[in-house]
């Protein structure tokens, strides 16, 4: 049985009123969707010349330009039927799962069809998906919850572990979470957490495409973080600062296959894009109103309509909706 107390910790207190789903007003001005009809996918895989090439999703591996990037999203848009507090997370059959204001987690495909997964579960923060196909959500009661998507059945690991807020399934197919101390790594299978990064007040958690990079945000202070990892992940030498943008609270971490670095920072209500190599960063979305502001970054699956090249943020300052913004550089996550 899930467990029935999850953390929902967050700057302000968590919205109350009756959720809604009547679509909310677009994130920023940027050209939007338009029809009832879901918009038609972006490949964004032109421009094989000089290009990168990883993995997006579980779609496989593909080639893009990455002198093609562009400074701007492509377009912004409400998700239909999407519901997110903090965490998001995508299963291989093409589902979208996210909290509603109920704190019921919600499972919504693409074209705007929603139901209740997993009821009354008091809430989550971080998620992510193995490669297995299970999700993975943050627990209060300390660790994570393994849940199976097909038939919501769900374990609890890693229980010594307390306040997780940043979760992430690595390379290597372990998990790596975040509760704003230190960063530890947690066995799916064994369920045991060990200590990977101590001290380190790491909020946001993520690898580069190439695996040779472990990234974390912190809460205050200087906003993202790196550390060189070895063939087998393990940090090589303490973590060295990378960029310094935003006020406080960076909720989200999140990859293209080029290596650009997403992050939503609350402070100033904007995502920032960072250059992994420079470290230089712009404001890649002011979230216009706040209601719209994203309070975790995922990128889509490519799977059931999903687009691997756009970023689905959650909105708890607007009755749990999602937004979606499209970046027109697929995404990474490591399969």
């Amino acid at each position: 049985m899930l467990v029935s107390s999850w953390l929902v910790a967050c700057r302000e207190p968590e919205p109350t009123s009756t959720d809604s789903t009547t679509p909310e007003p677009p994130l920023h001005t940027a050209v939007l969707h338009s029809g009832t009809e879901p918009p038609t996918p972006h490949t964004a895989h032109t421009g094989h010349s000089g290009g990168a090439t990883g993995s997006t999703g579980h779609t496989g591996v593909v080639e893009f330009d990455c002198t093609t990037v562009s400074p701007t999203p492509l377009s912004v848009r409400p998700v239909p039927g999407g519901r997110g507090y903090h965490g998001l997370t995508f299963d291989l059959a093409g589902y979208m799962y996210g909290m509603d204001t109920g704190l019921n987690i919600i499972q919504t495909d693409y074209y705007g069809g929603s139901s209740v997964f997993l009821p009354g579960t008091g809430g989550t923060q971080g998620m992510d998906t193995l490669p297995s196909g299970e999700l993975v959500m943050s627990s209060d009661g300390g660790g994570v919850v393994i849940v199976d998507p097909y038939t919501a059945g769900t374990r609890r690991i890693a229980s010594n572990v307390y306040g997780i807020y940043g979760v992430d399934v690595g390379p290597d197919g372990l998990i790596y979470v975040g509760n704003r101390t230190s960063t530890y790594r947690v066995d799916p299978v064994s369920g045991d957490a060990t200590m990977y990064i101590a001290n380190n007040e790491a909020q946001s958690v993520g690898f580069s495409p190439d695996g040779t990079k472990f990234y974390f945000t912190k809460t205050f202070g200087y906003a993202l973080w790196q550390v060189d990892v070895d063939a087998n992940y393990d940090p090589i030498g303490p973590p060295s600062q990378l960029a310094d943008f935003g006020a406080s609270y960076r909720d989200g971490l999140a990859l293209d296959i080029c290596g650009n670095i997403y992050v939503t920072d609350y402070g100033t209500g904007q995502m920032f894009r960072t250059d992994p190599t420079t470290g230089a960063h712009i404001t890649y979305v002011n979230f216009t109103p706040f209601s719209n502001y994203g309070h975790s970054a995922m990128f889509g699956s490519g799977i059931g309509g999903w687009l691997s090249d756009a970023i689905y943020v959650p909105q708890p300052y607007n009755n749990n909706t999602v937004g979606e913004i499209v970046t027109g550089v697929p995404g990474f996550t490591f399969p």
